[in-house]
């Protein structure tokens, strides 16, 4: 009988080849490793023997005669054997024979065992030396396994990825070298920025800021690290609202950008620039650049302050002009020639278009400098549109133009500066007028709409050029297709109108087609609107 066995965890031996008393036992059958005197257990202590003693005895407890063999390669124990009774039979010969071509055979077994294993184990090995090459970092090394059955052809797809993973790694690596040498030039060209460069995760707490963003805020970086941006800001108006304007605008992955914010830590007026950086659709980070606007505060306060003074002093004399004009056309009319009273005439235009002017210069710098009384109180929009409205009775019946106003509800309140709120609807409602052809059409319309209050100012006039969009709510602009119109105006009516409406906090924008007609729509807070007061 032939038998390999192995050790199993517990060391005990468990043959692994059918055993000629019993078929079943491979894997099945276990000799426990303390009945050391058992051949198989004999064998897997590493020695080589010949058992031929009387107390030699099998797994059976049968009396045998043995040989052992260990196989080291594989940790597995070798054993022929047989029955002593059968061995000792009277044939002596059949018996010397027998055992000879037992052990010839067990030899030949042995032989060819080491051959199998050896072929499959050696580009195993191969394979795992390779392997720990390629852990290491060395992508050079590939296994070198001929055969072409399954060892070789997982030789050869090992092979296949090592050499993806070589160009992989070698594109890696250049990836990173360039966005190492991207990175230092962003840091060099953010520490030498004259403006201040933050950045912040997505919490909106401090990773990164310049010496430039030191220096104005007057904190190191060691002190900021870590604690939240929107700390350190606040806003001209309503602090609370600008914070939130700024984060739901980034979130959004939108930038936001401000002439409005102020540093907490100093008081310091910034233009802030928040940029949010986008992964898969979300905000990774944000870089915010802050520039320091006291300089140009202090410049455009001084120039609304010349305007101020400036219009002021010729207020008066236009004043006269136009007193005197208006007392030579209306007591000594007869006393003039017609030629005088042309000349006359004009020179009462011309103050007249020179006060408008000068009073439009005034309200600018009263709005810039924030001159204006800042009283808010509770007001009756619709009485205040119709008390504007009535302004121009005159120009409207001169026009022949149809002025419709139409409210939702009857009657809506609100809280605000009665001044500016007059100044802005006087504007809009003289641009509409003056800009609509005789026999036009100018809608008024105030109404709720998802939680705000819109205001409309329609007209069908010569609308506005496209290309000039953009410029309408600049200083001093005026479209290209109204300059040839005898159509007074100044370019600062809706300047001064988009400086109030922020000031307020409400959004301004038009819709103009030319030759068709432009409309203005304002959009205020539903805070703006209250309950009417008690008589």
């Amino acid at each position: 009988e032939i038998a390999l066995a192995k050790k199993n965890a517990a060391g005990d031996a468990v043959f692994i080849t059918p055993l000629r008393f019993d078929f079943g036992a491979p894997f099945n059958r276990v000799v426990p490793k303390e009945r050391v005197e058992l051949p198989i257990n004999v064998a897997l202590s590493g020695e080589d023997s010949v058992l031929i003693d009387q107390g030699v005895i099998d797994y059976r407890g049968q009396s045998v005669l043995a040989v052992t063999r260990y196989i080291e390669g594989l940790d597995w124990g070798l054993v022929v054997k047989i029955d002593r009774d059968e061995a000792l039979a009277p044939i002596g010969v059949l018996l010397s024979s027998y055992l000879i071509v037992s052990i010839f055979s067990t030899l030949l077994l042995i032989f060819f065992t080491y051959l199998a294993v050896n072929s499959f184990s050696r580009p195993i090995t191969q394979l795992t030396s390779v392997a720990i090459a390629i852990e290491k970092g060395d992508f050079s090394k590939r296994a070198k396994v001929p055969s072409r059955d399954e060892v070789g052809k997982l030789a050869q797809a090992f092979n296949h990825m090592a050499e993806k993973l070589k160009e992989s790694y070698e594109s890696l690596e250049k990836r990173v070298h360039e966005r190492t040498e991207e990175l230092k030039k962003f840091k060099l060209a953010a520490e030498f920025s004259m403006d201040g460069v933050v950045i912040t995760n997505k919490n909106f707490e401090f990773t990164y800021i310049n010496p430039a963003m030191e220096k104005m805020s007057g904190r190191r970086f060691s002190e900021v690290k870590g604690k939240r941006a929107t700390d350190f800001l606040k806003s001209e108006k309503d602090t609370e609202t600008f914070i939130n304007n700024v984060v739901q605008t980034v979130l959004r992955g939108q930038p936001f950008v401000s002439d409005e914010a102020i540093l907490t830590t100093n008081d310091l007026p910034i233009r802030l620039a928040v940029y949010p950086i986008i992964q898969e659709g979300k905000p990774l980070f944000f870089v915010a650049l802050a520039q320091d606007i006291s300089r140009y505060k202090a410049v455009d306060r001084a120039k609304s302050e010349f305007v101020s003074l400036a219009s002021h002093q010729l207020k008066t004399p236009l004043s006269m002009v136009n007193w005197y004009s208006e007392m030579l056309l209306d007591e000594r009319g007869n006393e003039l020639t017609e030629k005088q009273k042309r000349y006359i005439e004009k020179i009462y235009k011309g103050g007249k278009y020179m006060t408008a002017l000068v009073n439009s210069l005034l309200n600018v710098s009263r709005v810039e400098m924030q001159l204006s009384e800042v009283d808010y109180k509770c007001l009756d929009l619709v009485e205040i549109l119709r008390v504007e409205i009535g302004h121009f009775k005159f120009l409207i019946e001169k026009k022949q133009i149809t002025l419709e106003l139409n409210v939702e509800p009857p009657r809506i309140f609100i809280t605000a500066n009665e001044n500016l709120t007059s100044i802005v609807f006087h504007n809009l409602i003289s641009n509409a007028i003056k800009y609509t052809s005789k026999g036009g059409q100018v809608n008024v319309s105030v109404c709720h709409k998802d939680g705000f209050l819109e205001l409309r100012f329609e007209d069908n006039g010569c609308g506005i050029p496209a290309d000039q969009h953009d410029q309408i709510f600049t200083k001093l602009f005026r479209a290209s297709n109204v300059k040839g119109q005898s159509v007074e105006g100044a370019g600062l009516g809706l300047y001064i109108v988009k400086t109030i409406m922020d000031n307020f906090g409400c959004d301004i924008w038009f819709e103009s087609e030319l030759g068709v007609g432009t409309t203005f729509i304002i959009r205020a807070p539903g805070h703006y609107v209250v309950d009417p007061p008690s008589d």
